[in-house]
């Protein structure tokens, strides 16, 4: 998975809750971005929650994880913006 910040200041706070388990990031950098590898232990969507400007925001992506696949998950956040996307090819 990999999460960009598309906004113009830093995001900070910045979890993953995918795959029935919570993946602590940090914080990220104006655009930039974090790549994390998930360990899958049962079928879920994929939710962002950070902080961006002092306010805790949640990212809700329609995309569906499930045990034993290979995906590819780009997530953008920041700037108003909550998009989740499979990229898998």
């Amino acid at each position: 998975m990999v999460v960009k910040n598309v906004g113009s200041h830093r995001i900070d706070t910045v979890r993953v809750d995918a795959g029935g388990r919570i993946d602590e990031i940090g914080s990220i950098n104006a655009d930039a971005q974090v790549s994390v590898t998930l360990a899958i232990e049962q079928d879920s969507s994929v939710s962002v929650r950070y902080l961006e400007a002092g306010r805790e925001v949640a990212c809700h992506g329609d995309v569906y994880l499930t045990r034993n696949l290979q995906a590819g998950i780009e997530v953008e956040i920041g700037k108003g913006v909550c998009k989740v996307t499979d990229v898998t090819r």
